[in-house]
């Protein structure tokens, strides 16, 4: 990423999931203008849609279930 940003005169966008355990302070600090996500939040919802699934068909149980997010946490969020 610095050496990237050190070779150009325009913004560095980094899509942050190719960058594996960076924070956004290391990014940002190394030149990083813009930090993306790209897919990677649909795709760990996802993830979690397919463990739930699979737990529930392969076992029978809902384990998957702990530490749910509420209703309540929900609607806070989308006030």
């Amino acid at each position: 990423v610095r050496l990237a940003a050190g070779a150009l005169n325009k913004p560095l966008n980094v899509l942050a999931p190719f960058i594996k355990n960076a924070t956004v302070a290391q990014l940002s600090e190394a030149g990083a203008k813009r930090i993306s996500v790209g897919g990677a939040l649909a795709r760990a919802a996802l993830s979690s849609l397919i463990r739930a699934g699979l737990e529930m068909q392969n076992q029978g149980s809902f384990q998957w279930t702990t530490g749910s997010v509420s209703s309540s946490e929900v609607q806070k969020l989308l006030r």
